[in-house]
């Protein structure tokens, strides 16, 4: 009969600690990330490591523009954070981790949310972002369409976050 072998798992903000008790200890070898677990059997368990979740809380205060869609498309309002058009504002703009917001806004010509993140050197892709939440509505990234170019990352839902110009707005933003 096989022995038996009990295992605990602990895990801190960015440590993954695998210990054993039993009448036999494994050999516990750590690379890439993976904590690999090699019971006297021969069996191997891999625990992928376990990235924290990172919150950057903020501030939106909305302001708004009206855009033009081009030809035959008329006008739209935005609403919301629009650096480059200097709309609104977003304090502070430097996330956890060092990355900036480059917009958060509603509306447009597209209509729905827009939120841009700047700072990457390479593509981090849709699960860099958990969720967005902002005047008491959270949008997943699981909803959302992703682009990347130029260090930039932008989603897209087609909800509207319920946010009114000259108004301030408490936002939390969750990140890998």
């Amino acid at each position: 009969m096989d022995k038996l072998h009990c295992y605990k798992l602990v895990v801190s903000a960015s440590l993954l600690m695998l210990s054993s008790t039993g009448f036999a200890n494994p050999p516990i070898t750590v690379t890439d990330g993976t904590t690999r677990v090699t019971p006297s059997a021969g069996i191997t368990i891999s625990i992928p490591k376990i990235h924290p979740l990172v919150a950057s809380n903020g501030t939106l205060t909305a302001g708004s523009e009206v855009v033009n869609c081009g030809t035959n498309h008329g006008r739209a309002a935005a609403v919301g954070y629009i650096p480059l058009n200097g709309v609104g504002s977003y304090s502070p703009t430097t996330l956890t981790g060092g990355k900036t917001i480059g917009a958060l806004y509603r509306g447009g010509c597209v209509g729905g949310t827009f939120f841009v993140v700047n700072g990457f050197s390479s593509d981090p892709g849709t699960a860099w972002l958990t969720s967005l939440t902002c005047a008491g509505t959270t949008l997943q990234r699981t909803n959302a369409t992703y682009s990347y170019s130029g260090g930039s990352s932008a989603w897209h839902w087609t909800t509207a976050l319920p946010i009114n110009a000259n108004t301030s707005y408490s936002c939390s933003i969750d990140s890998n």
